[in-house]
């Protein structure tokens, strides 16, 4: 559209969601068959999941991403970590 000169859009959000679950990769490893079934029938009852359990979730998920990445780039790697103001 830019190419064409039309400008009805400004911005775009696309959106993902995993929606196949037979092959759920590092979500296996944080929650089994009784937790999705507890899961399930806090859903069917509320009709949602609480916006703390989904915090935790993706904070469990997400909670090695600032120590391994260092790890990886520095000793993995050999690349030195970008200087940023807390590093100064």
């Amino acid at each position: 559209m830019g190419r064409d000169g039309h400008d009805r859009l400004a911005t775009l959000t696309l959106l993902a969601a995993q929606t196949d679950f037979s092959q759920p990769g590092e979500l296996a490893l944080s929650i089994d068959e009784s937790e999705v079934a507890w899961l399930e029938d806090k859903m069917a009852f509320t009709g949602t999941v609480d916006a703390r359990q989904m915090a935790r979730a993706f904070r469990l998920l997400r909670s090695a991403d600032p120590v391994w990445s260092r790890l990886a780039r520095k000793y993995l790697l050999g690349e030195r970590a970008p200087m940023t103001d807390l590093i100064a």
